[in-house]
């Protein structure tokens, strides 16, 4: 089966990271232009194996948690995170925006919307 989903690490590591670790697991995928990752559905499994590693290593096992932003609300979450100083790293799902945060910041108290 053809590669029919597409996730996007918006730091370079991480996304170098991805592709070891999928590449490792047997997981088929390709890198499309602007960097995402392409693999196949029936291969969910495995990426979501690989994406959690990526993450744990990047912020610690089980400190992390991943916010889905509607396209309106991206502009707010990347002003508040940098005015707070708060890290993230931006993820594209598909077509969805998500914000991988450490797991004490919660965007639902930022008062965004």
């Amino acid at each position: 089966m053809g590669p029919d989903r597409r996730f996007r690490f918006h730091d370079a590591a991480m996304r170098a990271d991805l592709c070891a670790r999928m590449a490792a697991a047997g997981v088929a995928h390709a890198v499309g232009p602007g960097g995402a990752v392409r693999f196949a559905a029936a291969d969910e499994q495995g990426f979501d194996d690989a994406a959690v590693d990526v993450r744990d290593a990047a912020f610690g096992p089980f400190r992390w948690h991943v916010c889905m932003c509607e396209p309106g609300e991206v502009a707010g979450y990347v002003a508040y995170t940098a005015a707070h100083g708060i890290r993230y790293v931006r993820e594209t799902n598909d077509d969805e925006t998500w914000f991988l945060l450490a797991r004490e910041h919660d965007p639902e108290e930022w008062g965004l919307w």
